[in-house]
This record gives C-alpha cells, sequence and structure tokens, in this order.
C-alpha cells in the first residue's frame, strides 16, 4: 500500500490517499523502520491501533543502535496511536504510556505445527540469534553438556550471533523454509528457550 512508497516528499499525497479509502481501523507494526517518525505526520481518518514486537536488551552493539533508534523515534509512533497491543508481557514491560496496552500472543497454525511421532536425538533452537534470546548461553550450556553426553544441539534462524554457532560446536540451519521448520519441531527431542529479559521503558512523547 501507500506506506511502501512513503517519504517525506509525498506525504501529502499519501494524507489524500487515505483520505479517500473507507477505512475502520489502522493496524501499525511497529518498530515501523524506518519510517516511525514519519508516523507523526499521517493524518489518519480512523482509529490507529499499533502493534508492538519487540523489545532491546543493549546488551550488543547492533542492539545498541536499535534501541536507539526505539528510544528516538519509534516512541513517536506510539503517541500517534489510540491502542497498543503487545506480542508478550515481556514487550509491554518495555513500555511506559497512559494509552491502552492489550497483550496478544503472536498466533500458531495448529493445522500445521502439530507433535511428531518420531523423536530425533537434538536439542531444538528456533529464533532471532540475539544476545536477549539468551542463544549464547544455550551454546555454552551445550558445551559443557557434550563432555558428559554427545547430543546435538540444532540451531534455526538468523541474526548478529550467527558467527557464534558452528565455532561452539553447533549444528548451524539458518533459514529454513517452513515445512523444514515444521520437520524439525516434530523431531526435536527437547526444545530450547533460553530468552533473557533486560528492561528499558519507552515514554510516551510529551505534547
Amino acid at each position: 500500500g501507500p506506506f511502501r512508497t512513503y517519504s517525506s516528499n509525498n506525504i501529502e499525497k499519501l494524507n489524500q490517499e487515505l483520505k479517500e479509502l473507507d477505512l475502520d481501523i489502522v493496524n501499525l507494526q511497529l518498530p515501523f523502520f524506518p519510517f516511525d517518525s514519519g508516523i507523526t505526520k499521517v493524518k489518519f481518518p480512523c482509529p490507529v491501533v499499533g502493534t508492538l514486537h519487540q523489545s532491546f536488551s543493549g546488551h550488543s552493539l547492533y542492539d545498541f543502535f536499535l534501541r536507539g533508534y526505539y528510544q528516538i523515534y519509534t516512541k513517536k509512533a506510539i503517541g500517534s496511536c489510540d491502542r497498543l497491543i503487545c506480542v508478550s508481557n515481556a514487550v509491554k514491560e518495555t513500555i511506559k504510556t497512559d494509552k491502552p496496552v492489550d497483550v496478544v500472543y503472536n498466533g500458531i497454525d495448529t493445522k500445521l505445527f502439530t507433535p511428531g511421532k518420531k523423536k530425533g536425538d537434538f536439542i531444538l533452537f528456533v529464533g532471532r540469534l540475539l544476545f536477549e534470546k539468551g542463544v549464547h548461553h544455550l551454546l555454552r550450556a551445550h558445551k559443557k553438556l557434550k563432555k558428559y553426553q554427545e547430543i546435538e544441539l540444532r540451531v534455526i534462524g538468523t541474526g548478529p550471533l550467527s558467527f557464534a554457532v558452528k565455532p561452539m560446536g553447533a549444528s548451524y540451519l539458518g533459514r529454513v523454509h517452513r515445512y523444514t521448520l515444521i520437520e524439525n519441531y516434530q523431531s526435536a527431542k527437547l526444545g530450547a528457550f533460553p530468552s533473557v529479559l533486560s528492561l528499558i521503558h519507552i515514554s510516551e512523547p510529551t505534547r
């Protein structure tokens, strides 16, 4: 839609297009990189709900820059919303706002993702390879575990810590097709979720 061609030069055109559309509600997926600051210039003709997907730990250089972007720009986009949805309670704890906030977890297609009968002999991690996901803790724990029992750690996902997966002795699959993902979920002996949380508060901008 119009947001895919957003720039400061065509904001008036975008506002006119929105005005002509018969919209009941607008849902913003946040952070809306790199256009969060421009959202305040958009004249929405209907209520706006923002869905906040991410919090940042600030533990790495990558997170540090994203955290700065989040603090400076995304909070402006939050100010343009009438209501907020956070994908977890952990994300909800990272924002400070007077606006109504609901927690709605990401959905899953249970017709595709169903339990498997045959289990393999591996531990599975799936997710962004960031410090906040705790994958570095999992890699260290697996290295210690291998001294007592030979078991595979299989890692699916991409991110700043992808360079460390193979050197630490884990099997790295990177980004995979969803049916490969389903197959790994079904056959894993154990799923690992070592996420860690470091809270940062994002205040609503003063008007």
